[in-house]
């Protein structure tokens, strides 16, 4: 089970090594601000894969080179549904004391990260994999216009602190309808040991009291209470539990995954659309027997072909670019019955910055073409 207490091992060279050898974990490498920036992610993992690696932190960790000395930046790490994993089983957890129940908001994870530049320190908006997505931009805008913010986050960082966001907004739909573009304090982390500010009435008050928002509190009731009441509340995403040995957990409410699509179907095509969007981690929790059987056996086929092949779309794209020095004529000679070679030449054009999540893309597509429909499913996945 994860650690939140001991994170002298999480060194760059630690994250580095992982991935070395790793189709669920990568890095992502960029220079910013004149920086190199490394962040570590993972594809489509499972709980074996987190624990088994003891890579609970590789979840948008970052890594920044200042003049040869790599400063880390921690995010929040991976946790899991209730009854998700024998880990996160009821019965594990209802032995734990609760500490704190937040309302899990539907938006995107956002931190900022100072860079050293001529001017001083100046801090950027990150969202769980970049400084440049949309959604990293939204919040720079509101970093940017809000000094009540700025002083909050500059000094929580001068304390040792990372403080961690959610960004809601009406441009940012998931689920859940927001009416105003927020970003909403869900942790604040010290950056060495990775223990959190415990989340209570204190804390909350003093955050607000800045001018800032947080993620609504809910009331302490026992973890039993929490799943029955997922059955009947609406309006609402769920909770993340937190208890007093620092362990986090996610309930979803059922309002929720019936809005968002999410049932518990087994016909092997719609799994694997499933499994494919990240969703079937909400499935997993709510089914038991000879279907969660089918459904995990189903998702560690998917999963490691996902990532087979996403690697194998960025090695075919970097022998476009590096071995055949984008001399198409050569390349399609040599290469033109892949399987991924079509997806690779729609994408020539792209930065180098965003392969990982061209690859991504690109084999999702080609997954779900190949099997769109029950039939063709069933036979991919004996393949």
């Amino acid at each position: 089970m994860q650690q939140l207490k001991e994170l002298d091992f999480l060194t760059r060279d630690y994250c580095k090594e992982l991935t070395k050898n790793s189709e669920v974990f990568y890095c992502s490498e960029s220079i910013k601000e004149g920086h190199e920036v490394e962040i570590y992610n993972y594809r489509l993992a499972s709980y074996n894969d987190f624990n088994d690696n003891n890579a609970f932190e590789l979840r948008g960790i970052t890594f920044i080179n200042y003049d040869g000395v790599w400063k880390r930046f921690l995010a929040l790490e991976k946790f899991f549904n209730v009854n998700q994993c024998e880990a996160w089983s009821e019965n594990i957890l209802k032995t734990k004391k609760i500490q704190s129940v937040q309302n899990k908001e539907d938006g995107s994870l956002i931190q900022f990260i100072p860079f050293e530049g001529s001017a001083g320190k100046v801090f950027y908006a990150k969202s769980k994999m970049s400084f440049d997505s949309d959604q990293a931009k939204m919040a720079q805008e509101l970093f940017d216009n809000n000094l009540n913010l700025r002083k909050f986050v500059l000094n929580a960082f001068n304390d040792g602190y990372t403080v961690i966001f959610e960004l809601v907004s009406p441009k940012n739909q998931i689920v859940l309808s927001y009416d105003t573009t927020e970003l909403r304090v869900l942790q604040i982390r010290n950056l060495d040991t990775g223990s959190y500010l415990k989340w209570d009435k204190e804390s909350i008050s003093y955050i607000e009291s800045k001018g800032l928002i947080c993620a609504a509190q809910q009331e302490l009731i026992p973890l039993d209470e929490l799943l029955n009441l997922k059955t009947s509340m609406q309006a609402i995403e769920g909770w993340v539990v937190t208890f007093e040995d620092g362990m986090k957990a996610k309930i979803k409410t059922d309002w929720y995954l019936s809005l968002h699509g999410l049932v518990s179907e087994t016909a092997e095509n719609l799994l694997i659309e499933t499994i494919l969007n990240d969703e079937i981690d909400d499935i997993i929790g709510r089914v038991q027997g000879e279907k969660l059987d089918f459904i995990l056996e189903v998702t560690k086929k998917v999963q490691h072909k996902f990532n087979h092949l996403v690697v194998e779309y960025k090695e075919l794209r970097r022998k476009y670019f590096q071995d055949f020095e984008e001399d198409r004529k050569k390349f399609a000679t040599k290469h033109s019955k892949d399987r991924l070679f079509f997806a690779v030449m729609k994408e020539l054009n792209t930065s180098f910055k965003d392969v990982e999540e061209i690859a991504e893309k690109r084999v999702k597509e080609y997954i779900l073409k190949q099997t769109n429909s029950l039939t063709n499913a069933q036979l991919w996945l004996k393949d």
